[in-house]
């Protein structure tokens, strides 16, 4: 499977929110989209996903044109929000009855409820834990069996346990070769599972990187003698008599301007 998205761009009213995006993501990766607030993550989800159609540019999936052909990719593709889209009035029972008429799902419920530990099955989504409405949120989405799948903010606020579950999850979907996008604030956490780095400034792309040169090349402020000094975390293999007093995180690191495109 391959997504590949050229010149792609998104205006609302007379701003550009994402212009000239340009990027190739094949079977079995996990990209972790880092930037600040407003500078377009949840818009390129969403162009993904064919929620907002672009402006410019086009994406295509499997060498299909997605602009051309949207049902082609909304059949292959599920969008988890930060906020889930459930029936909030609905029971969690009635809502997974509903969604697997909606996506003409077969499969057994009560085994998805077990792997989705799934509880509380007649209390109302309404009044369902954080926690327990995101597990319920993607669960729904799994119905699909998508092969892209695109998370906007899949842990922020939960519990350890079900940050540890989505990521296990993750890892899960990369193995079944499914091609994950997932947004987040919780850059530490995802980043042991991501295999690339996306980061959106300005509008731009202005960062597709490998995980693992991304990790080895981010900045560690150290004490050496007793002077203060950033240094890239692989350059520390060849110091001695140094102390660390900080390590940057993965965005800030980037944005340093060390790891640009």
């Amino acid at each position: 499977m391959e997504l590949k998205v050229e010149k792609l761009g998104k205006k609302f009213q007379k701003r550009w929110i994402l212009k000239d995006i340009d990027f190739q993501v094949s079977s079995g990766e996990v990209v972790l989209l880092l930037g600040a607030n407003a500078t377009g993550k949840s818009t390129l989800l969403k162009l993904i996903a064919t929620v907002y159609k672009p402006t410019s540019g086009k994406i295509f999936f499997n060498g299909v044109d997605v602009g051309k052909f949207p049902k082609y990719m909304r059949e292959r593709v599920s969008y988890i929000p930060e906020i889930p889209i459930l029936v909030n009035e609905l029971s969690l029972n009635e809502n997974l009855n509903f969604f697997a008429h909606l996506y003409s799902f077969k499969g057994d419920l009560e085994k998805l409820k077990r792997e989705f530990d799934l509880k509380d099955g007649k209390k109302p989504v309404l009044k369902l834990s954080k926690g327990m409405k995101q597990r319920l949120s993607i669960a729904t989405a799994m119905m699909r069996n998508p092969d892209v799948v695109v998370m906007d903010e899949p842990a922020s606020g939960l519990d350890r346990e079900t940050i540890a579950f989505i990521l296990n999850l993750i890892k899960t979907l990369s193995n079944q070769g499914k091609i994950v996008i997932v947004s987040s604030h919780d850059e530490e956490d995802l980043a042991k599972i991501a295999t690339r780095v996306f980061v959106i400034g300005n509008g731009k792309l202005i960062c597709d990187r490998p995980m693992e040169e991304v990790q080895r090349n981010r900045i560690a402020e150290v004490s050496i003698n007793g002077e203060t000094k950033q240094v890239k975390l692989h350059e520390l293999e060849n110091m001695r008599e140094y102390k660390i007093l900080r390590v940057f995180g993965i965005r800030e690191s980037i944005v340093k301007g060390l790891l640009q495109k």
